[in-house]
């Protein structure tokens, strides 16, 4: 299977083709991604762990599992397309997509609404004569199915109505770039 179809059945699939698992909270279970890293504190140096929060494993085909939660430091991101909910609170994760336990494909996406949906980390489109203008933010029709079938699992919104909130474009464009 290559990565194109990997994303396609993906991003073509539907809730009740998943089995999900919370990996967080009371009477949970552990994800086995764990992400092991070193900070330093007080001049000591402190080995912290993360790991994903949610996992689905594809019914019609156990090889393919997605999870996410993962934080990238749980980084809060501060954008124009972010601030147009009621709350303002917006943080980087990663979604990741396994195949037979192996990591094939990592991307960047981001908790609004403090934590209401899932968006996508648009790609910026930049105006021709000021580079330094954005004039609009767009994101693939494939991620963006991908993503509303990971919203499908936990929240009760409707991702849709967030995508036109935030003003990302839907764009055909090859995903995923490699």
């Amino acid at each position: 299977m290559d990565i194109w179809t990997y994303m396609n059945t993906v991003a073509s699939s539907i809730k009740s083709d998943w089995l999900y698992t919370v990996c967080w909270g009371y009477g949970s279970s552990g994800c086995f991604h764990d992400d092991f890293f070193n900070e330093s504190i007080d001049d000591q140096i402190v080995t912290n762990v993360d790991k994903h929060g949610n996992y689905a494993s594809y019914a019609k085909n156990l090889s393919i599992s997605l999870a996410w939660g993962l934080g990238t430091e749980n980084k809060e991101l501060k954008e124009p397309w972010t601030q147009v909910f009621s709350d303002k609170n917006a943080r980087m994760y990663f979604l990741d997509f396994f195949y037979n336990g192996a990591l094939v494909y990592r991307e960047t996406v981001v908790t609004v609404d403090d934590g209401r949906c899932i968006l996508p980390l648009p790609k910026q489109v930049l105006d021709e004569n000021d580079q330094t203008k954005v004039i609009e933010y767009r994101t693939n029709p494939v991620l963006n199915n991908i993503l509303r079938l990971v919203n499908s699992f936990f929240s009760r919104y409707d991702y849709d109505e967030y995508i036109k909130l935030s003003g990302i474009k839907i764009a055909d464009s090859s995903y995923p770039v490699l």
